[in-house]
């Protein structure tokens, strides 16, 4: 009917949105020992964390606040290292991306601060 090339540059347009408010909010909290990918397109954004915090751990203690975030390993075709985390940013709202970036980010701070 037509209304395909319309709906994709819509979509384009909030993913666009929502993977700048990603990117924005990981680079007002997160740690400066912390890594991102700062992508071109898709709905994803790669964190890597520092040594010597694991994704696992991590995840595990992002559950405990509330915050949903897979591990990266299951992702990589080849042997994973275990020091990434797989942000999707495609189904929640800018103002929600804040928030869980700031939770992720005191959860990091604090597996650093007991890493010491």
């Amino acid at each position: 009917a037509g209304l395909l090339d319309d709906h994709v540059a819509r979509l384009r347009d909030v993913y666009r949105q929502r993977r700048d408010s990603t990117l924005a909010a990981l680079a007002a909290h997160m740690p400066a020992q912390v890594q991102w990918t700062q992508p071109a397109g898709g709905v994803f954004v790669w964190i890597r964390l520092p040594e010597p915090l694991r994704a696992a751990d991590v995840v595990e203690q992002a559950a405990g606040e509330g915050l949903m975030i897979p591990a990266g390993d299951p992702f990589f075709a080849e042997a994973p290292t275990g020091q990434y985390l797989r942000l999707a940013f495609s189904y929640v709202a800018p103002e929600k991306i804040d928030q869980g970036v700031h939770l992720l980010a005191q959860v990091v701070t604090d597996a650093l601060r007991e890493a010491e």
